[in-house]
């Protein structure tokens, strides 16, 4: 037999196909084979999506991960800022606890619970939502919470200016 007469009953499977756990499965007889064996043919999803020569997966698995280039911002400083807004909270709340109320403590007090809190759901979105798998969810996800931070610190401003402030307002809460 030629190598011609063989070529159509031997089918090389394409690159996407083997990655492609939900396609359709074929069974194909080999020449010298009197048992079906199944190739797995990549559904019309797979293919558009891999284009036409395009390879599923860039690079190979021996290929190393690329890391962010290292920034202090992102680093330490940040890490930095994190624990200092976090360990300042315990003698702001002894201070604005013992104190009488005073709008300078309920201002200080409110900005540091809101940076806290922001940061700490900064860390949950960067988490949950990263940005190389949702690349678009993850920049609106960012903004809102950006946007809703905002809007919590112009409505604490509001109520410590305008009303009795947070920390008449614990108090009240502690005896009702």
């Amino acid at each position: 037999m030629s190598a011609t007469r063989l070529g159509p009953l031997v089918r090389p499977m394409s690159k996407v196909a083997h990655l492609n756990r939900l396609s359709l499965t074929v069974p194909h007889h080999h020449r010298f084979s009197s048992s079906p064996c199944w190739h797995s043919q990549p559904s019309q999803i797979v293919k558009a999506a891999s284009g036409a020569d395009a390879p599923y997966v860039k690079g190979s698995i021996n290929d190393p991960t690329t890391f962010p280039p290292p920034s202090k911002a992102h680093g330490s400083i940040h890490w930095t800022l994190e624990r200092s807004v976090a360990a300042s909270l315990v003698p702001l709340s002894a201070a604005t606890a013992i104190s009488s109320p005073n709008p300078l403590l309920d201002g200080v007090i409110a900005v540091f619970l809101i940076a806290h809190s922001h940061m700490g759901f900064d860390q949950v979105l960067i988490d949950y939502i990263p940005k190389r798998k949702f690349p678009v969810i993850s920049p609106i996800a960012c903004w809102t919470l950006r946007a809703v931070t905002c809007g919590v610190l112009v409505g604490v401003y509001q109520f410590n200016t305008h009303d009795i402030g947070l920390t008449e307002l614990i108090k009240k809460a502690w005896k009702a």
